[in-house]
């Protein structure tokens, strides 16, 4: 005949051996899954660095403004005239200063209004 006292540590016992087996279990889900996110990350990282130094040492044939058509405005020089200055450098060997055109001084050409205009 089993006695109380036997029958709560056989419980107790098993109670700790269930709990036991949950633990472990977590611990390996949570070692497997750590595993997984790690190569992933490296994977990634390694991508990263790959993707970096292939174009730090790539020729740069592929510049955005070689992918643009040719006729986007790039912006470089300015599109009023009036502020455009022309510059010559001096040719070798002679002793003449390079020329400095002035600005332009014209306005640019005003168009009539198209609004009814009153006397």
């Amino acid at each position: 005949m089993v006695t109380e006292k036997q029958r709560r540590r056989a419980l107790a016992r098993a109670k700790w051996e269930r709990q036991q087996a949950r633990r472990t279990a977590a611990q390996r889900r949570a070692r497997t899954w750590s595993i997984i996110l790690g190569a992933a990350a490296s994977v990634v990282v390694l991508v990263l660095v790959g993707w970096g130094v292939q174009h730090l040492l790539s020729p740069d044939s592929t510049s955005p403004s070689q992918l643009l058509p040719s006729d986007f405005p790039t912006f470089k020089t300015p599109t009023n005239p009036a502020f455009t200055t022309i510059y010559s450098p001096p040719t070798t060997g002679t002793a003449t200063k390079g020329t400095t055109k002035a600005p332009r001084t014209t306005s640019p050409a005003t168009t009539a209004s198209t609004g009814s205009s009153k006397p």
